[in-house]
């Protein structure tokens, strides 16, 4: 006796004139089965999945355990942990918990670099670098974003900052997601749909985007239960499995849709990773002067606010360093911009302590005591002064 494989499913691409006799049979019995489940379904009668005479049966929520039990055990308890966490977070309720395409979003965090993988589990549990983060664990960073000054900077800002910058670059992101929709031949009435949510930031309900009678309402309106945060941090709803697997079965594309689903999780991600790292240029990246762009623009803020300073409130000698260009000191390298505030406030101190009040500025009074000929600053401003 020998055994061949027969291919299942296959009148979903061929016609059933051109399949052979064995592969005929194959979807009757297919055709039989299904008749013989939704019966089953029908009438609530089925057969027990407990064979005779077994010793021992473990069940976990109605279902038989028949692998083996420690992976089962802790995946079940896991599933318990995580249900009852994101329903107190307010992030996904008791109910829409076992809604969620984990499976899918398992095979996502399995399928790419681990250092990529480490990322989202930080970003998704809030434990990422933000400035709010940060200041939970030192306490003298600043909780505010660095690109739009939003507080406090929570991992939920991040894909839903509205600094120019960064929204050009989310644009551009969700941008790229419609062009991988299109290569993966996706329905065109779900693309839309993905898309314009997308580009409302959370702003506009999938709901309203649907037309009257489209096929995805129900899925829309199971997307707007799940909320933004969810979709854009890969938990997304069963429903697009479901619907995609009917798009492919109605259009006949030789796709998978567990792959488009995996797929798809990936792509979020990557929009909220794309933030991120848009994000971080603006907090870390080193220009020139050896400065981020948002320690640029903090100077370039003082130097605004102190360009407006009451002549009379400093010494007669120090007036002067109101009447420089100031148009120049903003054309000029940061350096020169740090040091004509450091004198300002040192000029503010100064009159002050002539005053006999506090000093303006008390930390200025801070840093190197002596500004000698030998000294950085001194050498820096005799450059200045020069040339």
């Amino acid at each position: 006796m020998k055994f061949y494989h027969i291919q299942g499913h296959l009148d979903r691409y061929l016609e059933l004139s051109d399949l052979t006799e064995e592969e005929l049979a194959n979807v009757e019995c297919d055709l039989d089965a299904d008749d013989a489940l939704h019966d089953g379904v029908r009438s609530g009668d089925f057969i027990v999945p407990f064979l005779p005479d077994e010793d021992l049966v473990v069940t976990l929520d109605g279902q038989k355990v028949s692998g083996p039990l420690a992976p089962s055990i802790s995946r079940h308890w896991g599933d318990e942990q995580a249900r009852e966490h994101y329903d107190s977070c307010d992030i996904i309720p008791r109910d829409l918990f076992s809604q969620v395409d984990w499976e899918n979003l398992e095979r996502a965090m399995t399928q790419t670099p681990e250092m990529w993988s480490v990322w989202v589990t930080k970003h998704v549990s809030g434990f990422c670098g933000t400035n709010h983060m940060l200041n939970v664990i030192h306490g003298d960073v600043i909780d505010k974003c660095p690109s739009c000054g939003h507080t406090p900077e929570k991992a939920t800002h991040v894909v839903l900052c509205r600094h120019p910058t960064r929204t050009a670059a989310y644009y551009e992101s969700v941008d790229r997601f419609a062009e991988w929709m299109q290569r993966e031949r996706t329905c065109p009435e779900l693309a839309f749909l993905i898309k314009r949510y997308l580009l409302g930031r959370g702003d506009i309900p999938m709901l309203s985007l649907c037309r009257r009678g489209s096929r995805y309402t129900a899925l829309a309106a199971a997307q707007d239960s799940l909320g933004f945060r969810n979709f854009t941090e890969g938990r997304i709803h069963k429903l697009y499995h479901i619907l995609r697997q009917e798009d492919i079965d109605r259009r006949g594309l030789r796709k998978h849709s567990g792959h488009w689903c995996k797929n798809l999780i990936i792509q979020l991600l990557q929009i909220t990773h794309r933030q991120w790292i848009v994000r971080n240029n603006t907090k870390h990246f080193v220009g020139q002067d050896g400065l981020t762009e948002a320690q640029q623009l903090a100077i370039m803020r003082q130097c605004e606010d102190m360009m407006w300073t009451d002549p009379d409130s400093l010494l007669p000698e120090d007036v002067d360093l109101l009447n420089i260009d100031f148009e120049q000191l903003g054309d000029a390298p940061a350096v020169y911009r740090q040091i004509w505030l450091s004198e300002m406030r040192s000029a503010s101190n100064a009159a002050c302590f002539a005053n006999g009040d506090l000093p303006a500025f008390p930390h200025a009074l801070s840093g190197p005591p002596v500004d000698t000929e030998g000294s950085i600053r001194f050498r820096r401003r005799r450059r200045w002064s020069l040339g």
